[in-house]
């Protein structure tokens, strides 16, 4: 699925699901977490700061 992922484009990635009737909220959600992905880390409670992926969807 990786190599999938890694030969498409992320506009292409989006007319598939709009062509499969998927709900926009689920392709909103779904794009936001590969197009501007961020992180941040919670241990025992504590927030750390936000860490920004630069490497692309793996």
């Amino acid at each position: 699925m990786e190599q999938a992922y890694d030969s498409m484009g992320w506009l292409a990635l989006r007319q598939v699901h709009i062509h499969f009737n998927f709900p926009s909220k689920f392709l909103d959600l779904l794009l936001n977490c590969v197009l501007d992905p961020k992180f941040c880390d919670l241990i025992n409670r504590k927030k750390f700061d936000w860490i920004e992926a630069k490497s692309g969807f793996r």
